[in-house]
């Protein structure tokens, strides 16, 4: 049975986007640019890990057609 030791090792996206919004927050007094970053963060993130699938025609392909 594994044991989960916190939210550094379970979540590391969302340790990283809570660390980036207490940073803001103390910086800015306001919670819209640690949203915006952290919005940002996550979906380049989950962009990034998205797998493309694409035709790639090769030339006897494109003939056979």
């Amino acid at each position: 049975m594994a044991v989960s030791h916190g939210i550094e090792t379970s979540n590391p996206l969302l340790a990283i986007c809570a660390k980036i919004a207490t940073l803001t927050w103390r910086r800015t007094d306001a919670s819209l640019p640690g949203a915006l970053i952290c919005g940002l963060f996550v979906t380049w993130y989950v962009v990034a890990g998205t797998a493309t699938q694409a035709a790639f025609r090769s030339k006897g392909w494109v003939e056979s057609a």
